[in-house]
């Protein structure tokens, strides 16, 4: 069976934010959600986000688990 898992250092590649009010939040003209996609916890201030190309965001332990 073929793995389904991405390439070791895939998650390098991802961009790597942090949290800035100004960029994150469900408000009209905001880059970024306010919560992470996978566990749907909110944005703290020392997180460290990854977002993909397509522009979703993504606490970097949720995705890199």
């Amino acid at each position: 069976e073929a793995s389904r898992r991405a390439p070791p250092d895939t998650l390098d590649k991802l961009q790597t934010r942090s949290y800035e009010e100004q960029e994150f939040g469900d408000e009209e003209g905001k880059q970024y959600p306010s919560e992470c996609a996978i566990c749907l916890g909110s944005w703290e201030q020392e997180d460290e986000i990854k977002v993909t190309p397509c522009g979703h965001a993504f606490h970097k332990e949720c995705i890199g688990g």
